[in-house]
């Protein structure tokens, strides 16, 4: 077995290392950051990866360093960092998408952490962090933001996220109306559209939560056309994949001065040196209704202690 995460939540890795060991042989241990040229891993059968790690997991990757290679968990429900073409080689893939619904109901911290992003930015989080606290009363309108009561949101995607942002939201105050294409995640309490509604519906909400996971049928989900139905004084709000959104094109739209505020918690290619030159990071910096967190919706100590083991377990 070989595992990449970060494990800075463990207490006792000598501990946690022989707990492996009770499932496999050998259990090798590689810091996030460290190149995987720093150990011998042609034995490894078995892979849990970092859910964000800093290169995309492909084919000519896993054969350089991996032949042997069975199966790879991702303790995250996003997948963008692993190739698809593995799982059709004949590489198991599993994620949190593949472990017991009784199970992922116990990992909130990524839909704390949504509700979070989405209060800040409502709020104005980023513009009060900056505040002059000797000087400030003068300039109360650049403060003045959003309550939660009464305002209308269209989550995207009712599944782990969306579901536990719908219940919080609504005890909040907030009507929530959805879009989620399998009929079987629909419930009673909410207003469900079909995606030929879509573009109608954006005009009258307040704020959009993008909460679905990636596939290649996603890609580009919230395209352009979205982007541009949503009102000038909207909310937006992705902590799904940057690959379900037309990223350019909400630069675009938030430098002409569209939006009262957006966060965003993940980004396109994230795997990419690209990424160091993303126009996303570069408007963040001198854009206060832009805020962009470093994609740790997940990153709390019990929420990563139940993934991983979740993902272990399947892998076993």
């Amino acid at each position: 077995l070989l595992v990449n995460c970060d494990l800075d939540w463990v207490p006792d890795m000598d501990g946690f290392v022989a707990e492996l060991g009770q499932t496999y042989g050998q259990v090798t241990i590689l810091p996030q950051a460290a190149p995987l040229e720093d150990a011998d891993l042609s034995g490894v059968t078995h892979w849990i990866t970092n859910p964000a790690p800093r290169f995309r997991i492909t084919r000519a990757l896993v054969d350089r360093h991996m032949p042997a290679l069975q199966a790879i968990g991702s303790p995250s429900t996003g997948v963008t960092h692993i190739d698809p073409a593995l799982a059709q080689g004949g590489i198991t893939v599993k994620c949190l998408q593949d472990i017991p619904k009784s199970e992922l109901a116990r990992i909130t911290a990524s839909s704390e952490f949504t509700l979070l992003l989405f209060l800040s930015v409502i709020r104005k989080g980023k513009v009060i962090h900056d505040a002059d606290l000797a000087d400030w009363r003068d300039d109360l309108k650049i403060f003045r933001g959003r309550q939660v009561c009464g305002m209308r949101v269209l989550v995207f995607g009712n599944g782990r996220i969306g579901s536990n942002l719908a219940r919080y939201l609504t005890a909040m105050g907030a009507e929530v109306v959805f879009y989620e294409p399998d009929t079987a995640k629909h419930q009673p309490d909410y207003q469900f559209i079909a995606e030929s509604e879509i573009e109608a519906t954006l005009p009258g909400v307040d704020a959009v939560c993008l909460c679905f996971h990636w596939s290649v049928e996603n890609e580009n989900f919230f395209h352009a056309g979205r982007l541009d139905a949503m009102r000038d004084d909207a909310f937006f709000i992705n902590t799904s994949r940057g690959e379900n959104l037309d990223e350019g094109h909400l630069c675009d739209l938030i430098e002409a001065g569209k939006f009262a505020g957006v966060g965003l918690d993940v980004l396109r290619n994230e795997q990419s040196a690209a990424l160091k030159t993303s126009r996303v990071l570069a408007l963040e910096k001198v854009t206060p209704r832009l805020t962009v967190t470093p994609h740790i919706a997940g990153c709390s100590v019990d929420s990563e202690r139940l993934a991983f083991f979740s993902i272990f377990n399947l892998l076993t």
